[in-house]
């Protein structure tokens, strides 16, 4: 053995095999490994040819994201492929099980590659702005082709091998080692001779095509971003330029889109991601598992979980008075083939999943369930009222939870007399679609319930977020801070269809004045009661900041609102900033950030990766470009906080929080909060 490698014999074949443990990621000690293998085969007597394999499932799964920041570290995966192509004997990729990105460029640079019909692979690289780095870009184009080379490099999807025949000289089923080792002898007893990728024509032999391919990609490609381009770059120089150039080529575009603000952001995330997924697992110990649960309430939302619940093999009651049942039996109905389609499922019928729900009048009903959810709404009275009946006639074990209540978990547990079971549940809608809960405890709650809750959410395969409890807590405190920096700006002169067209150039699906027609704005602030006056209250009313007349087809700013907002705007006297698309997004980013920061200083949110995650899978925050709080580290924070300061001197909104100073003098980012 060789570290991270086997090296055995059989006959004339040396195998090696990859054996780095889990899916056989890259490292910087495989890489040498692997190096320092071949190496060892090369003194080795009477072998004539070489089976690169792995131990376990995978191939290789390529570079994990760890391991990212040690890629140019040599020996590189480009360092690797190119020992393994100049090697002196045929080398033969045997795949065994998937190969993706680095993993897959290994193979690519063998002389000869079989794999199992089970097999996949692919580049999923584009997927986190990056580029390949050992050769993809210059070999794959050589086997198939710019057009077909081109689907696989951008797709960033995971392929069977069948679907790339050309690039496998056989692909087999059952007893693969018999297999390779057949092949490996059938190369030797034939004679055949190594085989470069590096200097193979097949798929270069019609350069007309091949250009075509490169305009055809280019076309539609248009606003995509610098990975894409970068990489039709790459293969179109694997059509004009010699090997080596090609290959200088895509390791300054690796280099580049390593750098990137887009690669950083996505990889920021996936490292969010992964922390919560994490803190999770820690938290099994005395959790219990929620069988039953009891939902009161019958909105959209409340439907939408309760189908959630189902299909995860929960029991539920829906607590609904007797006018609703039809209505909310439909919906539940609705909602759980719509979910059991959407996955393809073959191991549980819409009927199955469906008898384990119930409807009941009263709640008295929900006596046994492990967990109640309140989603009624209401006055806070009635809240108070439903917690307090709760506390009355629950089972001591039961956990009790609102998903409305946000600031008010430590009076409803006073009221339940239940202060360590009471949490807040809240589910981002749609709740089929989105993949978020935030989970809120106030100082009382059991940190045995919260673990539960962590477990739970896990069921219903969403990533759990946790906060203090405290009004708006992340998400809602994040977003609405968006809102209120749109109304600011308005009053600098800029314009409320500027803003939302701002916004919308920056990534979001919407703008924050199309959001707030549709009702998702806080109903409170000085603009918000003068539109409410002249009846403006968005979408639902036919008029808004914009109109929405029948058969309107596209949105119309609405005159009405314009002469709201100018005459608010009558008397306020911005500073001297030219308030550009840029400057437009800088400072609706940077409001975000500051409530985070506030978030952070106040123990509502325990990092900036969290509200990150959660303003990007729960309000449409763009993934490329990472989050507000990772915006702000990539914007840089003493930039942040002298334009802030400047805009602080019209109103305090804009006034930087004592977070910015204490991360600037202590050489910090909000990505060091953890």
């Amino acid at each position: 053995m060789q570290g991270t490698v086997d090296v055995e014999t059989n006959g004339e074949v040396a195998v090696l095999r990859m054996s780095s443990g889990g899916r056989n990621p890259l490292t910087l000690t495989l890489r040498s490994d692997l190096i320092n293998a071949f190496r060892q085969v090369r003194r080795l007597g009477g072998i004539r040819a070489v089976v690169l394999t792995a131990r376990g499932a995978y191939f290789s799964s390529g570079l994990e994201l760890e391991e990212l920041e040690d890629a140019q570290i040599s020996p590189t995966v480009a360092d690797v492929a190119r020992t393994i192509e100049e090697f002196e004997l045929p080398v033969i990729a045997a795949l065994q099980g998937p190969a993706y990105d680095a993993g897959f460029e290994l193979a690519l640079a063998a002389h000869y590659r079989i794999a199992s019909g089970t097999a996949k692979v692919g580049f999923e690289g584009i997927n986190l702005g990056l580029t390949p780095c050992g050769g993809a870009t210059q070999r794959l184009p050589r086997l198939i082709g710019a057009e077909n080379s081109l689907k696989v490099l951008l797709g960033g999807r995971r392929l069977p091998v069948k679907s790339l025949g050309l690039v496998f000289d056989a692909i087999v089923l059952g007893q693969f080692e018999a297999q390779y080792q057949a092949f490996a002898e059938a190369i030797i007893s034939e004679g055949k001779p190594k085989r470069q990728t590096s200097e193979l024509t097949l798929g270069l032999q019609d350069p007309m095509a091949f250009q075509a391919s490169i305009a055809d990609a280019r076309a539609s490609a248009k606003g995509a971003g610098r990975a894409t381009l970068d990489m039709i770059r790459c293969v179109e120089a694997a059509g004009l330029l010699p090997f080596e150039a090609g290959m200088a080529l895509e390791a300054d575009a690796f280099e580049e889109s390593l750098k990137s603000h887009v690669s950083q952001s996505y990889r920021h995330l996936l490292r969010a991601e992964a922390r919560v997924r994490a803190q999770v697992a820690t938290m099994d110990e005395g959790a219990w598992d929620v069988h039953k649960l009891a939902i009161i309430g019958t909105s959209v939302n409340a439907i939408g979980l309760a189908a959630v619940c189902l299909c995860a093999s929960m029991g539920v009651i829906v607590i609904a008075p007797g006018e609703d049942m039809v209505r909310v039996r439909a919906g539940v109905r609705k909602q759980v083939d719509r979910i059991l389609q959407r996955a393809g499922s073959t191991s549980q019928t819409l009927d199955q999943v469906i008898e384990g729900f119930e409807l009941a009048p009263r709640i008295e009903d929900c006596v046994n369930s492990d967990m109640v959810l309140d989603l009624a709404g209401g006055s806070k009275e009635d809240q108070l009222d439903r917690f307090r009946l709760l506390g009355e006639f629950m089972p001591g074990h039961s956990v009790l939870a609102t998903g409305t209540a946000q600031g008010g978990l430590a009076e409803l547990g006073r009221q339940a007399q239940r202060s360590r079971q009471v949490v807040g549940l809240y589910a981002y809608a749609p709740v089929e679609v989105l993949p978020l809960i935030e989970v809120a405890q106030s100082p009382m709650t059991s940190q045995v319930v919260v673990a539960a809750m962590a477990r739970f959410v896990s069921r219903l395969e969403k990533y759990c977020v946790f906060a203090a409890d405290a009004p708006g807590l992340i998400g809602n405190a994040v977003q609405n801070a968006l809102f209120k920096a749109s109304e600011q700006l308005l009053y600098l002169g800029v314009e409320f269809e500027e803003i939302d067209d701002a916004m919308r150039a920056y990534g979001f699906n919407l703008g924050p004045f199309r959001l707030w027609d549709l009702g998702r704005a806080p109903r409170s602030g000085r603009l918000a009661q003068a539109m409410a006056e002249q009846g403006l209250t968005g979408r639902a009313r036919g008029a808004g900041f914009y109109t929405y007349e029948a058969g309107q087809t596209r949105r119309a700013p609405n005159k009405q609102a314009v002469r709201i907002v100018h005459a608010l705007r009558e008397g306020k006297e911005g500073p001297d900033v030219y308030l550009s698309t840029e400057n437009i997004q800088f400072y609706c980013v940077a409001a975000m950030a500051n409530e985070g920061a506030r978030l952070l200083s106040e123990g509502v949110a325990q990092s900036g990766s969290d509200i990150d995650l959660v303003m990007t899978l729960g309000h449409g925050f763009p993934r490329h470009r990472g989050g507000p709080m990772k915006a702000a580290d990539l914007y840089g924070l003493l930039t942040l906080r002298k334009k802030m300061r400047a805009l602080a001197e019209v109103d305090d909104f804009w006034s930087p929080s004592p977070v910015f100073d204490d991360l600037i003098k202590n050489g910090q980012k909000f990505g060091d909060w953890i």
